[in-house]
């Protein structure tokens, strides 16, 4: 081999080395950009997760506060919900008795036997398909026939009033605080709406929710009074004791029916 041949080879073989580690650099930039394509996927999909999450607890903590259909009118962008509605039926709820009783209670036991109580009474709510507003002390509020409905809300209003009237009498019966209950039922136009930025709430207002509470205050314990307008909206399958009168604060003399029990 001449001189000028191997002159040749040595340049092939030079160029062919630096080919070869031009080609493991190259292998290595795309091992690492697929590393780094993996992390950045791995990292996207966790991110996706946790979004999802994060959303899943966003959207319960709203059906805790909000009624479906304004969660949906929200999302749909409306920025302001007021809403007039023409009948509806309201039930506000007292426990009797509740001061001196929890006086006696320590506070861990108090707030555990409300929540225990209160947490039958949301269920009652779901079961009944009754909308609750808000717990004041130691008042329960709730509300039916702020959307539409198959089942006439007066009669959805009794059944729940009638329930947690039993859920107390059965705590009560089984060993937890003496409390008993009384509960006023009212239907007529209210206005509901979602007030506040921060901690903001749903609430109904109107002379609608005033009757209903000041009923309750007239009631005897252990019983459900409904207004005349209620207890019209009343299948028969509700027994109801003959109308009475009661003095209502502010109201004078107010016509109402005892519900005893529904078939």
């Amino acid at each position: 081999m001449s001189g000028k041949d191997r002159g040749r080879l040595a340049e092939l073989e030079r160029a062919n080395r630096l080919l070869r580690r031009r080609l493991l650099r190259s292998e290595q930039s795309l091992r690492l950009l697929q590393d780094i394509q993996r992390g950045n996927s791995n990292l996207l999909r966790s991110l996706l997760n946790g979004l999802e999450a994060e959303k899943a607890k966003s959207d319960s903590l709203l059906r805790n506060i909000l009624p479906e259909e304004v969660i949906r009118r929200l999302s749909g962008g409306e920025s302001s919900i007021a809403d007039a509605i023409d009948s509806a039926s309201v039930v506000f709820s007292d426990l009797v008795g509740f001061t001196p009783i929890s006086a006696k209670m320590t506070a861990p036991a108090l707030v555990e036997a409300l929540n225990d109580l209160y947490s039958a009474f949301d269920e009652a709510a779901l079961a009944a398909g009754i909308e609750k507003i808000k717990t004041i002390g130691d008042a329960y509020l709730a509300v039916s026939g702020l959307t539409d409905g198959e089942r006439p809300h007066a009669e959805i209003a009794a059944d729940f009033a009638l329930a947690i009237r039993d859920i107390v009498t059965a705590r009560a019966a089984a060993g937890g605080p003496a409390w008993r209950m009384r509960v006023g039922v009212h239907t007529g136009p209210l206005t509901a709406g979602v007030i506040g930025q921060h901690k903001f709430a749903y609430d109904i207002w109107g002379d609608t929710v005033n009757i209903a509470s000041r009923i309750q205050d007239a009631c005897p314990a252990d019983q459900v009074l409904v207004s005349v307008d209620s207890a019209e909206r009343l299948s028969a399958r509700f027994v109801l004791s003959d109308a009475s009168e009661v003095e209502l604060k502010g109201r004078g003399r107010y016509r109402v029916f005892r519900v005893e029990r529904a078939a």
